[in-house]
């Protein structure tokens, strides 16, 4: 194998280890303080009278160490991102670091609105539906605290996630990669994918909460087609 393979290898094994031991130590700062966060998490999504059980020994200590890794892993951003940068630097133009550097604190800021807003709104929705249609179904609702994390968290982290939209066409249009006519001349079939995540990202049936979902991600594609087309317009003489 290539030598210099090789030492990209062993860069990126040492930056991931830096970035785990990192989140790691942040965690155990944070652990402390989990309990306090899971009960507040619990009266903010959890409909009135529904209550949460453990059905295994470790399952209280496990959800705490799930929320303090997703609090740790939000303190650690900036260095997660310091990090990446480092490891991208050689292979980048001036323009292109220059480019990356300017989009942290929009990335931070973005992946904020993007789990605020999930929290608030979307996680709220949804529990409230998929409880309401168990207990119509004549069935007495018991969650597990484990899933009732689990889902909460993937929800936050995925629409954290997917607000970085505007961000990552960017990146791809500083490296020629996509233009605004490729968004534009896709945008059925973007708004079609769209439709289908936030099906799936919301099981409740009613178009009410889908929608919740689905203008946020439309904006964010309407807005990313904006920033190429001005920020990186086409030029088809280059």
């Amino acid at each position: 194998m290539d030598e210099s393979l090789i030492s990209h290898f062993e860069e990126l094994r040492s930056r991931l280890i830096r970035i785990v031991i990192v989140v790691l130590g942040l965690s155990c700062v944070t652990f402390p303080f989990a309990n306090q966060l899971l009960i507040r998490i619990q009266k903010d999504l959890l409909p009135e009278g529904v209550r949460l059980i453990v059905i295994s020994p470790l399952e209280a200590v496990w959800a705490q160490i799930e929320v303090s890794l997703l609090v740790a892993f939000v303190i650690a951003l900036p260095y997660i991102i310091y990090e990446v940068m480092k490891f991208l630097k050689p292979a980048l133009k001036g323009s292109e670091k220059s480019f990356l550097i300017k989009t942290i604190p929009p990335a931070l800021i973005l992946f904020g609105i993007g789990a605020i807003f999930t929290y608030k709104t979307v996680l709220v929705m949804t529990l409230k539906f998929l409880i309401g249609y168990a207990t119509s179904s004549g069935v007495t609702p018991l969650l597990t605290l484990g899933d009732f994390i689990s889902f909460a968290l993937l929800m936050i982290l995925t629409f954290g996630l997917l607000f970085e939209l505007p961000l990552i066409c960017c990146a791809l249009a500083s490296l020629d990669l996509i233009d605004s006519d490729t968004l534009t001349g896709n945008r059925k079939e973007a708004y079609i994918g769209i439709l289908v995540i936030a099906g799936i990202l919301t099981p409740d049936p009613t178009p009410f909460t889908q929608l919740i979902v689905t203008f946020p991600m439309i904006l964010l594609f309407e807005v990313s087609v904006l920033l190429t087309k001005y920020i990186f317009p086409y030029d088809p003489l280059i």
